[in-house]
């Protein structure tokens, strides 16, 4: 599978998501957050189409469906409480006409916490992809695995995403006609998976 393109991939704080993910009595799982969204369906602090990351809430947090954009929601939510994954970023795919930022991927990206965990995630999603590519659902969309590293600080995390993207010769006008179907084969072979987290114990 080829590596799609996050360059630029950096979230300050994110050893300390990852320390506070799973503890319930943690000031993350407490604390409200104001919801912004823009127009086009961004999710963030700016409520803006290149606004600053949004809160990212573990899954333990009351308002952690409401702060996931609603065309991902489904997977990140598979992908975070049944495999019990850290998800640091996901997007559901936008495009803002001409004068405005380019088109982005439809993904989600999650942090690994051991080196056992990374490769149990890299076989599942290698798996998943192939499942879901060998259905030939469309042309214009495939099933990616994403590996790339997140700074943070002076730290470099390794990072697993599971991107549907847009094929090289397809339009984007393409790519958003023809995402659903293969993002919801994704959210059910990421259903049908034995759960990642127990895998890499």
């Amino acid at each position: 599978m080829k590596e799609p393109d996050r360059k630029g991939n950096r979230l300050d704080g994110a050893r300390e998501i990852m320390e506070q993910w799973d503890n319930p009595r943690s000031m993350a799982n407490r604390t409200e957050y104001s919801l912004r969204k823009s127009a086009y369906g961004n999710i963030n602090k700016a409520g803006a189409p290149e606004g600053p990351p949004s809160n990212i809430l573990p899954p333990l947090h009351p308002q952690f469906e409401q702060f996931i954009e609603e065309g991902v929601r489904d997977l990140v939510i598979v992908v975070a409480r049944q495999h019990g994954l850290i998800t640091y970023t996901s997007c559901e795919g936008h495009r803002y006409g001409e004068g405005g930022p380019p088109p982005s991927e439809r993904h989600v990206g999650v942090l690994t916490r051991s080196r056992a965990e990374y490769e149990a995630i890299e076989r599942a999603f290698v798996t998943v992809g192939h499942a879901v590519n060998a259905l030939a659902l469309t042309p214009h969309v495939q099933l990616e695995v994403s590996r790339q590293v997140l700074n943070d600080g002076d730290a470099e995390l390794p990072t697993l995403d599971l991107v549907l993207s847009k094929s090289e010769t397809s339009s984007w006008d393409d790519y958003f006609a023809s995402v659903g179907p293969v993002y919801a084969a994704t959210v059910e072979r990421m259903k049908a998976a034995e759960p990642i987290a127990k895998r890499s114990a």
